[in-house]
């Protein structure tokens, strides 16, 4: 019964559930909203940096629902907004000496959801859903050994529509036309496309090479019927779903030269190299 068209989930993933049919337009109008905000200028400067990066962090969460029109339309509506940026130390040894800073990491996630139920008589109703959701992290893998240059960023969205036709046919009989459609798109790319070098316990530069791009479409479309009688439920109908996934990686497209430690990078006498070929 819980089962998505793939085949996940099922009675196994999840068990039996109660299912309550919304009617459009009833109800009462309900809000919340909360907010929270952090700043670096109550933080201490990290001992082992030689400056003091920005630090900054805000929440925003808010949801409204009610009928918009009196036993005709309901909406729900919910917004989720967090920016944070978190605060890092680069601390290496370079063949120039040591080196050590500060760095900020933004991620910014961001996420609208709107539903609604439209009565369209008093037998049928309308279910719709939009969510729409995205993620932006930038300056990823700095820190610790790693050098502001081999800074990546990943930036992903996600699209979801969901409609739903709902009539009830009599008392212990309900028609359930479904359909949902799902887009999802990620992009990491690299600061820089250079060779990348890693000298164990004193640095990592060069370039990120962690290129990858992935997403896709999917459609999912079910026609239903229940029956609920005095000791048996019942439900038949199709459920089908089609998709379209793509991924590509170019991880290590340019090689990279890894060192025992500082004295063997400025011998040059790698420990070891590896590059990745071919098609992506």
């Amino acid at each position: 019964e819980t089962a998505t068209a793939s085949g996940a989930g099922g009675l196994s993933g999840g068990g039996a559930r109660t299912e309550v049919i919304e009617r459009g337009g009833a109800g009462a109008f309900h809000g919340n909203f909360a907010s929270t905000f952090q700043s670096e200028k109550l933080n201490a400067r990290n001992p082992f940096a030689r400056n003091k990066p920005p630090y900054y962090e805000r929440t925003i969460d808010g949801n409204a629902s009610g009928p918009i029109i009196r036993n005709r339309l309901s909406v729900d509506f919910t917004v989720s907004d967090n920016k944070q940026e978190n605060v890092g130390t680069v601390k290496a040894e370079t063949p120039d000496g040591p080196f050590s800073l500060g760095v900020t990491r933004p991620t910014l996630n961001r996420s609208y959801n709107v539903k609604g139920v439209l009565q369209l008589a008093d037998a049928h109703s309308l279910n719709i859903g939009f969510l729409y959701a995205t993620k932006d992290s930038k300056n990823e893998n700095v820190g610790d050994f790693t050098l502001p240059e081999r800074a990546s960023r990943t930036q992903t969205g996600n699209h979801v529509m969901d409609l739903r036709e709902i009539s009830i046919l009599s008392e212990r009989t309900v028609h359930d036309v479904h359909f949902i459609w799902r887009k999802e798109h990620s992009e990491t790319n690299p600061l820089g496309n250079a060779l990348a070098i890693t000298v164990k316990d004193a640095f990592n530069g060069g370039g990120a090479q962690n290129r990858d791009r992935s997403g896709g479409n999917e459609y999912e479309l079910s026609n239903l019927i229940y029956f609920v009688g005095e000791k048996l439920t019942m439900r038949s109908g199709f459920q089908s779903w089609h998709g379209h996934i793509s991924s590509v990686s170019e991880d290590n497209f340019y090689g990279e030269f890894i060192f025992s430690d500082l004295a063997s990078f400025r011998a040059g006498k790698p420990l070891k190299y590896r590059i990745t070929c071919c098609d992506p």
